[in-house]
């Protein structure tokens, strides 16, 4: 946290105020209200379509934009030999977001993201991507203020889960067919 003071002075008067900067720390999702979430029937899948908040709350954060950096898979399980001899990668949407609106849980992002899990085996093991979070004010200089956790699992049964930031979506094998139009 920064400590800023800021002063005018006219006519003979001076005034002060100080106030603290406060940078984001943290990333919130939470899977989009109306929408459906995604899965392919008989194969181990599923995804959704999240908002996404910065945090702390309490902080607007509109002169800041926001994006999320692309990071590589550790994998688990049946997963493990394929990440480690291949880069599995997540493709991030490499824009930079505004701040929509602010509320009690913190600057929501006019920027929706698309969250995970397949498979086309059926196997116990899982992806998980530790992905960095940037901000700038204006045009500066890029910083990383959060690293966000990503894990995509599915299982011998064939269920698949996603998880990101809070938000959690699963899907079983045999469940029906559904795709949000806004998948694209």
């Amino acid at each position: 946290m920064l400590r800023v003071e800021v002063v005018a002075v006219a006519d003979g008067c001076r005034c002060s105020i100080t106030f603290d900067v406060v940078e984001p720390s943290g990333v919130v999702m939470r899977r989009k209200q109306g929408t459906e979430k995604w899965h392919e029937r008989g194969r181990p899948s599923t995804g959704m379509i999240t908002e996404v908040w910065i945090t702390p709350a309490g902080v607007s954060f509109r002169a800041a934009t926001f994006r999320e950096q692309d990071a590589f898979a550790v994998g688990t399980g049946c997963f493990k030999k394929f990440s480690e001899a291949n880069r599995v990668g997540h493709d991030p949407d490499i824009n930079w977001a505004s701040v929509e609106s602010v509320d009690e849980d913190g600057a929501k992002l006019d920027w929706n993201d698309q969250v995970m899990a397949w498979g086309d085996d059926r196997c116990d093991g899982s992806f998980t991507w530790s992905i960095p979070w940037e901000f700038r004010v204006r045009d500066g200089p890029a910083k990383v203020f959060a690293i966000v956790e990503q894990t995509a699992t599915v299982t011998r049964a064939g269920r698949a889960s996603a998880e990101k930031a809070g938000a959690q979506v699963s899907s079983d094998l045999n469940d029906r067919s559904v795709e949000d139009p806004i998948f694209e």
